[in-house]
């Protein structure tokens, strides 16, 4: 597989298994493309952590406002918002939208005929919990020097172009974690990378390995840097801490790099496969 850029092109040798060609085979070399950088490390904060401390106040708000049940998570206009906070509103966005509950120990909340209005509101606040994360540090983002970049088609998202995988597609994981091209997860909750980026626990059940993936999309950890982290002793301990060391923490690789380094600053044109 080719990815072209304005400089040099970038050339992936795919792996020669049924997982990766199949995936190839959906491959749409022909509609644009368009990619994205997705940095862990802590933003610049020139007002948007304010902006965004306020937003998730009105948004939480407005879930109340709308819906018969109230969010979890009580707000007034001086409510200051911890990493752990936002590690909780995330996972109740995500039982609340899955289970229609806010615990797996509780029964529903919400009805199916006001489930439409409880996901949008409910989404919302996801949306804002993103934005405000990049403004936080945590121990392992402190520390961190990872950079993904995301490949897509246009559109692919939105038309839903995931799949589950088989039972036998965990032969197929970077165990030994050596691969910088990776299928992207199709994940309700969080993989336990994001979570040990996140200082989040990985016991909870919206901490999932990756079961689900989407054609047409994918990313490169183009410096090296996850690969790193996923072999570090402080990893490993975060995985052995939270008992799930031995599950599939691990990743659906596509292929490796063997010619070209991405260029930041150089426009993506396209790919193609060879």
């Amino acid at each position: 597989m080719i990815l072209e850029f304005e400089k040099e092109p970038v050339v992936i040798k795919l792996l020669d298994n049924p997982l990766v060609n199949d995936w190839a085979r959906h491959l749409n070399t022909t509609d644009l493309w368009d990619c994205w950088n997705v940095p862990q490390c802590v933003y610049d904060d020139n007002g948007e952590k304010e902006k965004y401390r306020l937003e998730m106040i009105a948004a939480i708000e407005d879930f109340n406002y709308h819906n018969k049940t109230k969010f979890p998570f009580q707000v007034s206009k001086d409510t200051e918002f911890t990493r752990k906070d936002l590690n909780l509103i995330h996972r109740w966005f995500t039982t609340g939208t899955s289970f229609t509950c806010w615990s797996l120990d509780t029964g529903p909340v919400v009805s199916r005929e006001d489930y439409a209005v409880f996901y949008e509101k409910a989404s919302a606040i996801n949306d804002v919990v993103h934005f405000l994360e990049n403004y936080y540090d945590t121990p392992a983002k402190n520390h961190s020097k990872f950079v993904n970049y995301q490949f897509f088609k246009l559109n692919s998202l939105q038309n839903n172009q995931y799949f589950e995988h088989a039972q036998g597609d965990w032969r197929y994981l970077d165990y030994d974690c050596e691969y910088d091209v990776f299928m992207t997860w199709a994940i309700c909750g969080k993989d336990y990378f994001q979570a040990y980026i996140d200082n989040d626990d990985p016991r909870q059940w919206d901490i999932t390995a990756q079961w689900c993936s989407y054609y047409n999309y994918f990313y490169i950890d183009v410096n090296g840097e996850r690969n790193k982290i996923l072999k570090s002793d402080q990893f490993t301990d975060f995985l052995r801490k939270g008992h799930v060391y031995n599950t599939a923490w691990q990743y659906m690789p596509v292929g490796k790099i063997i010619s070209g380094k991405y260029q930041h600053h150089s426009t993506f044109k396209g790919l193609r496969l060879n």
